[in-house]
């Protein structure tokens, strides 16, 4: 009886590990650094910069949320490591051109649409930029 307890308590500890594992790290999420909102003033570029620990660099990442909304991870277009000098500008009121002068990519996506804005009509094209 007292092995099956054992054993109980060892898989519901393992089990909280790998749930608080799978649950969403506010080092991870980042924090806003800059916001630009796009000519037409219907969405907002963010830029967010994250730390998930002392063993990784710092993450970047560009999201495009409806205008004065938070960033959410889906909403999350560009993420990056080892970043140096990430920004954002609209070329356009819908084409966001994504600069850095070195970084590597792990997510980039080159356009962005909401069902919750103009039912996924309106659409913003990305392209990213490397600088010298």
């Amino acid at each position: 009886m007292q092995r099956l307890r054992n054993m109980t308590a060892c898989f519901m500890f393992f089990g909280f590990l790998a749930l608080a594992a799978c649950g969403n790290n506010d080092l991870c999420v980042g924090d806003e650094i800059s916001r630009v909102s796009s000519p037409d003033k219907r969405v907002d570029a963010v830029v967010t910069k994250g730390n998930c620990g002392a063993t990784t660099s710092y993450s970047y990442g560009v999201s495009v949320v409806q205008a004065g909304k938070t960033p959410v991870e889906s909403d999350i277009i560009f993420l990056a490591d080892k970043a140096e000098s990430v920004s954002v500008y609209w070329q356009a009121p819908k084409k966001l051109v994504i600069s850095y002068k070195e970084a590597r990519i792990f997510k980039f996506t080159n356009f962005w649409s909401s069902k919750d804005l103009d039912s996924f009509q309106y659409i913003v094209s990305v392209v990213e930029v490397q600088r010298d």
